[in-house]
């Protein structure tokens, strides 16, 4: 039964490899220390049994081990979920000490203990794991992420052209109210970022109508695509501008002061819906650069030239467990504020998707051409360029597919199909004899229906007959009838009658043909689906076929790429997804597909959606991990404090006071070791980049240089037009060329100080032997708590053996407790210092680009004939003389970065060693304070109970106790979704048709006795 008053005798200090706070990298080593309560009830859930009575046992208590703690033989993500309800769990239980220390308010501690709770629910991080998507334009990025959300009209799709020209985030919706089921927060650019787009719009413009800057006859036609593009986006922002001529007429004054943008440039705006299709619509203006039309002489308004960024926030399943999905534009953006924003997701991103059409995804180089040279580079840099990092996807498999032409270029393919083949042969003929068979039941049919329509005719003119006969023998009753008239009125009766027998038997016939037909052609279609089931077999297997050799070439150059980088084969193949989003829809909406598709995993997107899921599992993880570490310790904590529930105090004040003199010197060499670890650290951690990669900056200056003018020089090589040059040098550097082209200066310069020299040394000091830093502070940390802990004890008992209880539950707190110096030091590590180094590497650029700026600016105002070969002999004398200077520079600023570093360091160390000995300080006077002799009584003396505090603690052991009841339950066996089977190919059964023929038909004839009645009746005159 769980209680703070239980006694526990002092411990020996566990090793740090079997402390519950300092571990090695092996999570497989990690220990659990158990709870420092006993329970013997188990209620389920949250269910509270009565209050327990305290137990003062001399022996330690114990219970079960938490199911989370021994869940490691399961599946992983189960093993998550697990972890997760137990995180639910301890919510819980602190909204339940909440209520206990507040109905208390009378313990001054009990403001301390929910400043605590408060921390450790504000410190409980939540699983945000950002996945990009990235590829050129026109690959299907944005049908994609609709198809991994489920939701078919989310983001503007287009088959033919491209749709996203902004950055949208999409997340999880944590909101409960069903008319905010769908929000978007649109943020804009600032009026700087517009004003410097129509700057550029004008002043090519006025360069155009000018004509003065051509360097031969050919027009630049690199400015007419910017004004094309910058005008385009114009007529969105302002509809009433139809023309560059009315363009003219404004200024870039008049378009700032516009209403369309006065007020709204630099603002966020929220939407919120309930209805998917609406809110569809009423993002798409803000997203959808194909959303722009003309109606009746007038344009529509849309603000996605005027968007920075879109966020997203629905209730897809998939972004439960923390995804976020960032949909990249493709194309290069001339927007300065979207293409930071996009540089810095990509920073941050934790798994990097490539999204490629089939037709680009088995190149010579795929892995690398769909990449970039400078997505690789800073994958690589950031040891991203992995398996667990990176994934590619094919998008729109099912297009482009000539199957004959394919399955006969590819034998392979074809032997696979020799079943297939048979059954079409064998399908084949049950549709040729249906056919016959239809075809026979339609000629029967048809005659018969002559035949009817002629009896039929007869029929009527045989009634005639015998109406005018008997009408005629009415006129002329008293005369006698002739034997040869009376004759033949008989003969056309009895004819008459004969043939209505006959043309009902024959339309029992034509039904019993029809009737026939049917069935024939309902296993006709039988045997038409089978035909389309079998041809669509012969797709799949060509679309699987193709997607094998896209899955072959992306991973053998992306082998390719780590055998450069002096890396083993990967343990896990590179992931790659060949998917059909159209196909997926199709499917998920029960319609039939096209044809290759049977089942939704046929389409990939289920193996994908697994995949990213996949990836936000060691976060959760170690989120959960956290946060229930925390519960422990703070379960530790509370117990200490609340240990002493009787006023029979056990230390006199003279006692106490040499103990906390002994305690005071144990802390302050326990401040000196601590401040020693961390200045040996950082000084360890700067060499340690001195050594990794400040030595090796002057050969890679040097060998920079060396390749340096040849690559200005090819800046300036054919096809390079002379328009194309001068809008890269207007644009410091980059451009998209109007034929598609992407020139990256700055990065080209940048590549050839980060070459594979550099980037070698980079990884290996930054990402492979830091972390040994690292788990070696973890070590010494953990030698330096531990060893404390044992000379306090020590140095207490030697003074009052008496002490050995409060003493060990001290002991249990300080070791569950600090582990705040554990994930302080893991953001140290993992966060601080990783993350300067990328800022490190990412600083090259930046630095080139301003090094080269006044020559761009140079070159960019140059005109006339000649200007062209002027500015690339501008270009060529700048690296020739500059070269060195400039990636002297480079290192410079890298090396700068370290080392203020360095200099943030010591206290980035001391903040965290310092708050966890304040902690320890803390938690040591609480315990003596609590077994002190001291008059707490309203008249004073010892002795008594204080009632406050037991019916305190006794609520605070039935909140534990429901805690661990909960924790302690097995988990419920996974629900196992049943797999997808493709339907099985049956036979047709056409037996009966083919046993047609042996036997005759025979047909009911209904009211024959009725026919020959009126025969026999010789005054019967048949109706008109």
């Amino acid at each position: 039964m769980a209680d703070f008053g239980v006694k526990l005798e002092a411990e020996q200090s566990p090793s740090p490899k079997d402390s519950p706070v300092f571990v090695g990298d092996d999570e497989n080593d990690t220990p659990r220390s158990s709870s420092p309560f006993t329970f013997t009830a188990h209620s389920p859930g949250r269910n509270h049994s009565p209050s327990p009575t305290p137990s003062f046992a001399d022996e330690a208590p114990s219970h079960t081990i938490p199911t989370w703690q021994r869940c490691g033989n399961l599946e992983r993500s189960t093993q998550v979920d697990i972890k997760e309800e137990a995180v639910k769990n301890g919510l819980t239980t602190l909204k339940e000490l909440e209520a206990a220390l507040q109905h208390h308010p009378e313990f001054w501690s009990s403001t301390k203990w929910l400043e605590r709770i408060a921390a450790i629910r504000a410190a409980k991080k939540e699983c945000r794991v950002l996945i990009g998507f990235l590829g050129v334009t026109g690959a299907g990025k944005s049908t994609l992420i609709n198809s991994v959300l489920g939701l078919e009209d989310l983001l503007p799709a287009d088959d033919e052209k491209a749709c996203t020209a902004v950055i949208c985030e999409i997340s999880w919706n944590p909101r409960n109210d069903p008319a905010t089921a769908y929000v978007a927060i649109i943020d804009r650019i600032s009026k700087e970022d517009w004003e410097s787009e129509l700057e550029n719009l004008f002043r090519d413009l006025a360069d155009k109508i000018s004509n003065k800057d051509g360097d031969i006859e050919e027009p630049d036609l690199e400015r007419d695509e910017r004004i094309k593009t910058a005008f385009g986006k114009v007529k969105c922002v302002y509809p009433s501008i139809k023309s560059l001529e009315a363009l003219q007429r404004q200024t870039v004054t008049t378009l700032m002061n516009h209403c369309n943008v006065r007020d709204i440039l630099g603002q966020s705006k929220t939407i919120r819906s309930d209805d998917l299709l609406k809110f569809a619509d009423s993002i798409k203006p803000y997203i959808d650069s194909s959303n722009f039309k003309e109606e009746n002489g007038t344009y529509e308004f849309a603000q996605w030239p005027l968007v920075k960024l879109v966020r997203l926030q629905i209730k897809a399943e998939v972004l439960k467990t923390g995804i976020v999905l960032v949909d990249l534009p493709g194309s290069m953006d001339t927007n300065t504020a979207r293409g930071a924003l996009a540089a810095t997701y990509t920073k941050n991103l934790t798994l990097s998707c490539v999204v490629s059409p089939t037709s680009r995804a088995a190149s010579d180089k795929p892995a690398q051409d769909l990449l970039g040279s400078i997505t690789k580079r800073y994958l690589q840099l950031e040891d991203q360029f992995s398996s667990d990092h990176l994934c590619f996807i094919v998008t729109k498999i099912d297009s482009s597919m000539s199957v004959a032409r394919y399955i006969r270029t590819h034998p392979e393919v074809s032997k696979r199909l020799t079943d297939v083949y048979e059954k079409e042969a064998t399908n084949q003929k049950g549709i040729e004899f249906m056919s016959g068979i239809e075809a026979n039941y339609k000629q029967s049919i048809e005659e018969s229906k002559q035949d009817f329509a002629e009896r039929n005719n007869k029929i009527k003119e045989l009634g005639a007959r015998i109406r005018n006969f008997k009408s005629k023998r009415k006129r002329d009753d008293q005369s006698p009838i002739a034997p040869g008239l009376a004759a033949e009125q008989n003969q056309n009766k009895t004819q008459y009658f004969e043939l209505q027998r006959d043309t009902q038997e024959l339309q029992n016939k034509i039904n019993g043909y029809e009737s026939r037909l049917y069935k024939a052609q309902k296993k006709l279609a039988e045997f038409r689906d089978k035909e389309w089931m079998l041809e669509s077999r012969k797709v799949k297997a060509c679309i699987q076929n193709r997607n094998a050799v896209s899955t072959t070439a992306l991973r053998d150059d992306f082998e390719a790429v780590r055998k450069q980088m002096g890396e083993k084969k990967a343990e896990k193949p590179l992931q790659v997804f060949c998917v059909s989003s159209t196909a997926f829809f199709d499917l998920m909406m029960r319609q039939r597909s096209k044809q290759g598709f049977f089942m939704k995993k046929d389409t990939g997107i289920p193996a994908l959606i697994a995949w990213l899921i996949g990836a936000t599992l060691g976060t959760r993880s170690r989120n959960a991990e956290s946060f229930l570490a925390d519960i422990e310790s703070l379960e530790t904590s509370l117990r200490l404090w609340a240990a002493d529930t009787t006023i029979e105090y056990k230390l006199p004040d003279a006692q106490k006071d040499e103990i906390e003199n002994a305690f005071d010197e144990q802390v302050d060499v326990l401040c000196k070791k601590l401040k020693d670890l961390n200045t040996r650290t950082v000084d360890q951690i700067m060499k340690h980049f001195e050594n990794g990669i400040f030595k090796h900056m002057p050969l890679t200056e040097k060998k920079a240089v060396v390749k340096s003018e040849i690559a200005v020089r090819g800046w300036a090589q054919r096809p390079m037009a002379w328009g194309t040059h001068r809008a890269c040098n207007r644009n410091r550097g980059d451009w998209k060329s109007n034929t598609g082209t992407v020139h990256h200066w700055n990065d080209d310069l940048g590549a050839l100080y980060l070459d594979d020299y550099m980037i070698k040394h980079w990884r290996k000091t930054v990402h492979k032997t830091l972390p040994e830093f690292h788990q070696k502070y973890n070590h010494s940390l953990g030698v330096v708590i531990n060893g404390f802990v044992d000379d306090v004890v020590s140095a207490a008992t030697t003074i009052c053996p008496q002490v050995a209880e409060p003493l060990g539950l001290w002991k249990q707190s300080v070791m569950k407790g600090a582990k705040p110096l554990k994930d302080n030091a893991e953001e140290i590590f993992q966060t601080k210092i990783k993350s300067t180094a990328t800022d490190a590497h990412q600083l090259i650029v930046p630095k080139i680009r301003e090094i080269w700026l006044p020559i761009y600016e140079k070159c960019g105002e140059e005109f006339g004939k000649g200007h062209f070969k002027r500015n690339m002999e501008t270009h060529v004398e700048f690296i020739q003389k500059h070269g060195r200077p400039v990636y002297k520079k480079c290192s410079k600023v890298v090396r700068g970065l370290f080392q203020k570093l360095g200099t943030t360091l010591p206290d980035e160390f001391s903040k965290s060693t310092d708050t966890a000995t304040a902690k320890i300080k803390e938690e040591f006077c609480m315990m003596m304070d609590n077994h002190t002799i001291k008059d707490t009584s309203p008249t004073g003396g010892a002795g008594g109970v204080c009632p406050s505090k037991v019916k305190l603690r006794d609520a605070l052991n039935l909140s534990f106790a429901t805690l661990h009841s909960a924790w302690g339950e097995e988990a419920a066996e996974a629900v196992v979704e049943e797999e997808e089977e493709e339907a099985e190919e049956e036979e047709i059964d056409i037996s009966e048709f083919k046993a047609e023929g042996t036997e005759e038909d025979t047909f009911v004839v209904s009211d024959i006795s009725d026919v020959e009645d009126d025969a026999k009746d010789g005054d019967y005159v048949p109706g008109p």
